[in-house]
């Protein structure tokens, strides 16, 4: 599976997955090619939680490559002269092998 896209962003108990997984047969492979991933992380099997997995049950695992492009870590963070950004959330739930609720006022 091929990727390409300027941010990636998921919320990470949202259960918003990149997935390329298999029961016998080797797992998938992933390559995303991107600016920056936020939210999901990789991991050796699905979970609740947002995840990028190439895993097999039975068989090999598959491979993730991330390529990170246009992104200079010793540039810095430069200042913003755009307004603050408000926002609000209501009550947020998710259903999988357990149950939450987060309430963010």
């Amino acid at each position: 599976m091929n990727v390409s896209a300027g941010s990636i962003i998921a919320v990470p108990t949202e259960n918003s997955d990149i997935s390329a997984n298999a029961v016998f047969g080797q797992g998938g492979n992933i390559q995303i090619t991107t600016q920056g991933i936020f939210g999901l992380k990789l991991r050796d099997q699905l979970t609740c939680d947002s995840d990028i997995t190439a895993s097999s049950q039975f068989g090999v695992t598959g491979t993730v490559q991330v390529n990170t492009i246009g992104v200079d870590p010793s540039s810095g963070l430069k200042e913003s002269h755009h307004c603050p950004i408000t926002t609000s959330y209501a009550c947020l739930t998710r259903d999988c092998q357990h149950s939450d609720s987060v309430t963010h006022r």
